[in-house]
């Protein structure tokens, strides 16, 4: 859910990486929306999204892992990193604090603020993925953030590794990717708690940023030269995605072997975009990427824009929507909130964290 330092619009490389933040966001929203609306069971592709559509925030962390770890390396070598944490501070603490205060206004409106307000501290330290294995699912609240656990730990860590040396960031994130391994395996072997809570369980998911953030240190190049690369690392993707709709959540398969597999693809894939020279753009990346390019507000905020369309459809027309025109509603009035966000409240806030950081630059970057 990491938004881009620079403007899509006059670099092709990151325009291709939003249109892949825009598959992601449509897979959680698709995902979402089948388990709300009527006709997902008998629907082939909602259905699929039913299964599978958990697995775009795994193609977030890749991408968040290798965006990560570029400008940390560029940021690290300007002397940069406190503008780094400034510019990360920015960008997602002011608008998830509003997502938390909708969240919590929804909680008044619908008369559950006595079982939800007070356990609200979870998501708002950003501990949902530390917590779920241990309270479960149902006791913590507005559990989207969880992902939001994983990224924004792995952005501090690994920019402390960065603030000590380029060493120090390369050790930190292949500590990220043994630490996951070793931690799935060991919860799989002594059942701490559940197989499926993996999924949310911060130190089990460093994997996949680490995947992404090795292909920024140039893991992959080898395998970049060769022409198909791309194509062939996004149908492999997308293929173990069809796999794994038949690959049970609460088994040993998918957190043993299939998340570090599709974090290592999916890394190849988000690398072979974002690296090189700029590829061509084709009319259905340029389609698509504004929606990825508006992906973190999205993410906050769809389930809210999901639970209004289903109500307000209920309670005006007489019956329960069904999932198509469910989730496009859904995906449209969450679009236009996310540019207004962006116009009026979240651009406004980069441009000032990047002149603050700018004012956070030693003399010595300044100087000619």
């Amino acid at each position: 859910m990491m938004v881009a330092t620079r403007s899509s619009a006059e670099n092709p490389r990151l325009l291709a990486l939003d249109a892949v933040r825009a598959l992601a966001i449509l897979l959680v929203i698709g995902h979402h929306a089948a388990y709300r609306f009527i006709g997902s069971k008998d629907d082939v592709v909602a259905a699929f999204l039913r299964s599978v559509g958990w697995i775009g925030v795994d193609v977030f962390f890749a991408l968040s892992g290798f965006l990560i770890v570029r400008i940390l390396l560029r940021d690290a070598a300007a002397h940069d990193i406190a503008g780094f944490f400034c510019r990360r501070f920015y960008r997602i603490v002011p608008i998830f604090a509003v997502a938390l205060v909708v969240f919590a206004i929804g909680a008044l409106i619908t008369g559950q603020e006595s079982g939800i307000l007070h356990r609200l501290w979870m998501p708002a330290l950003l501990l949902n993925g530390w917590l779920i294995p241990f309270f479960g699912v149902d006791q913590v609240q507005y559990v989207v953030a969880w992902s939001l656990s994983v990224e924004e730990f792995a952005y501090i860590v690994l920019g402390l590794c960065a603030l000590a040396s380029r060493k120090s960031l390369w050790r930190g994130v292949v500590t990220f990717l043994l630490i996951a391994v070793m931690v799935r395996w060991s919860v799989l072997a002594s059942h701490a708690f559940k197989a499926e809570y993996l999924y949310y369980f911060v130190p089990a998911r460093l994997d996949a940023i680490a995947f992404g953030g090795l292909g920024a240190f140039g893991v992959y190049d080898r395998l970049l030269r060769y022409r198909y690369c791309s194509w062939l690392a996004g149908l492999t993707t997308v293929g173990l995605m069809v796999a794994f709709q038949w690959t049970p959540v609460n088994g040993w398969v998918l957190p043993g072997i299939g998340y570090s597999v599709f974090g290592l693809v999916c890394g190849i894939w988000v690398s072979s975009l974002g690296v090189g020279a700029p590829k061509p753009t084709g009319l259905f990346i340029r389609a698509i990427a504004p929606l990825g390019k508006l992906s973190y507000f999205i993410y906050l905020f769809h389930l809210f824009a999901l639970e209004a369309v289903r109500k307000l459809s209920s309670n005006l027309l007489g019956f329960e929507i069904s999932f198509w025109p469910g989730m496009l509603l859904a995906t449209a009035l969450c679009f236009i909130a996310a540019r207004i966000s962006w116009r009026y409240f979240e651009a406004p806030l980069i441009r000032l964290a990047r002149n603050r950081a700018r004012g956070m630059q030693s003399p010595v970057q300044e100087s000619p």
